[in-house]
């Protein structure tokens, strides 16, 4: 996986982290424009210290055919919890 800054259409700037699959397929992204590059850097460093600090408390193999019901794994329900089980029903296409 990697991570990409880059500008959109009306100058803001945005992250998003890309599968290193051969399409290149957006993970996430940032869902807000930054007015600055180092406002955009700090908020894809949030994201990537929280990713790395997350310990799902059920193995993969085991987790539900819902992913909605995901949301017991997470210490307390937060946008951010919301947010990645909302890209977990993208990735799965449910």
């Amino acid at each position: 996986m990697r991570s990409e800054i880059y500008t959109d259409t009306s100058g803001a700037w945005r992250w998003r982290l890309v599968a290193d699959d051969d399409v290149g397929s957006t993970i996430a992204g940032s869902g807000e424009g930054y007015a600055n590059y180092a406002d955009c850097v700090n908020g894809l460093d949030a994201v990537k210290a929280w990713a790395s600090a997350f310990k799902p408390q059920t193995p993969a193999r085991y987790l539900p055919a819902d992913p909605r019901s995901l949301a017991g794994m997470f210490d307390a329900p937060t946008a951010e919890n919301f947010a990645l089980l909302s890209m977990v029903d993208r990735l799965f296409g449910r």
